[in-house]
């Protein structure tokens, strides 16, 4: 409410009451008139005055109710702008969302895409984090220091085998390849020379490894993270990774020598074109010399997919061919352990996917030089490229190869 309005009606009010003052004062003429109608006796007078000042009142109150509303742009104030309840002009934003309110409130659903453009048409105007030139820029995410990382699946053959250091290019390892026989004789009988002894030599040459990284020498100086040592790491477990899969399917050139290429490694078929079978486990882990089997190293090695389609084989019987041991105990097969060696073939046609032996006699390992890094700031340095450099040498084979037996996936 105005108020000029105010004061205009306020105005009114006290013409009447002091018109009223004076008829009941016996001081009203009737040559006086007000708004146009003759003053009688002073009855009239009074039902008049009072009637005027019940109009007075309701519009009074018809103000003050209106006066209580919000206010949505009334106009006002200087320049015929719109102001609040305050008196404070309002802006362009203000004014067309109140105008689109006003609208929704007459016309209802009409206009509530108006009110959403104006909504939307103001919001832009204020900060947020969401949108980076208008505040996002200001508020820095925390950022962990660590980098997640999903598993590399490492085949840890290592602890199954023998290793062993050196610092030459290759290692020589004496073999007994022939032997003599014994046989019986009598008290005078003529004993003549047992021959057959035979021995070689077993080389284990080393072989290298690497990798290679190239990073400016900006973001190696300006970044908060230790890319170096995280390089490191990554060279370490691709290095392991190689190591698994050499072990396995290396062939032995300039490479690792794998215990699925060594043609000396024999096997026993599974009875199944394509899977592992009952039958097929029984026959690899009993076609092998006894005294392998009765060594503690014996065990079987798969991959965890085999091992899946392992744990639902029974006998005739229903008896299943894994079994979870006791708390603490680790569960077997056939009762023997199993290590899970993940470069190992899944199921399938002439594949081999167990093996079963004593892995430490079967297999030699020899570490020549652990993972090193050579950081070169020169060959690159024209680029304003840091290059580092991994390597590693090491070597390996199968040096018995009656130690262990293989499955194959065939009829």
């Amino acid at each position: 409410m105005e108020n000029k309005e105010i004061k205009a009606l306020v105005d009114k009010i006290n013409v009447e009451w002091e018109e009223m003052k004076r008829v009941l004062n016996g001081e009203a003429t009737e040559e006086k008139r007000k708004f146009g109608v003759a003053l009688g006796d002073t009855n009239a007078k009074l039902d008049r005055i009072s009637t005027t000042i019940g109009e007075f009142e309701t519009k009074f109150v018809a103000l003050q109710t209106a006066a209580a509303r919000p206010d949505f742009g009334r106009p006002g104030g200087a320049a015929g702008k719109k102001v609040n309840r305050r008196g404070e002009p309002l802006n362009d934003g203000e004014v067309a969302y109140s105008k689109a309110f006003l609208d929704w409130c007459r016309k209802g659903g009409q206009a509530r895409d108006s009110i959403a453009a104006m909504h939307d048409a103001i919001e832009k105007k204020a900060l947020y984090v969401t949108d980076d030139t208008t505040g996002g820029f200001l508020a820095s995410p925390d950022i962990d220091a660590e980098i997640i990382k999903g598993v590399i699946d490492i085949s840890e053959f290592r602890p199954l085998v023998r290793v062993r250091n050196t610092g030459k290019r290759s290692v020589k390892v004496r073999k007994r390849t022939g032997q003599f026989a014994a046989a019986w004789v009598s008290e005078t009988g003529t004993r003549t020379e047992t021959t057959g002894y035979t021995v070689g030599m077993e080389e284990i040459p080393n072989h290298e490894v690497y990798a290679m990284v190239d990073i400016s020498r900006q973001d190696l100086e300006d970044s908060d993270f230790d890319l170096e040592a995280e390089l490191r790491e990554e060279a370490s477990e691709q290095f392991a990774l190689l190591e698994g899969t050499g072990f396995v399917s290396g062939t032995g050139n300039g490479q690792m020598e794998g215990i699925n290429v060594n043609a000396a490694v024999s096997n026993d078929v599974s009875g199944h074109a394509t899977q592992v079978t009952y039958a097929g486990y029984v026959d690899v882990s009993h076609n092998i010399k006894a005294g392998y089997v009765n060594l503690a190293n014996v065990r079987f090695i798969l991959n965890l997919k085999t091992l899946g389609a392992t744990r639902k084989l029974a006998d005739g019987q229903g008896m299943p061919l894994w079994t979870s041991m006791a708390a603490g105990a680790p569960a077997t097969i056939l009762g023997y352990p199993y290590t899970i060696i993940q470069a190992l073939p899944d199921e399938g046609a002439g594949k081999f996917p167990v093996f079963f032996g004593d892995f430490r006699r079967a297999y030699y390992l020899v570490d020549r030089l652990q993972m090193t890094v050579q950081r070169d700031d020169v060959t690159q340095g024209a680029s304003g490229v840091v290059r580092f450099w991994f390597y590693k040498r090491l070597g390996g084979q199968v040096v018995v190869a009656e130690a262990i037996r293989k499955m194959k996936n065939s009829v």
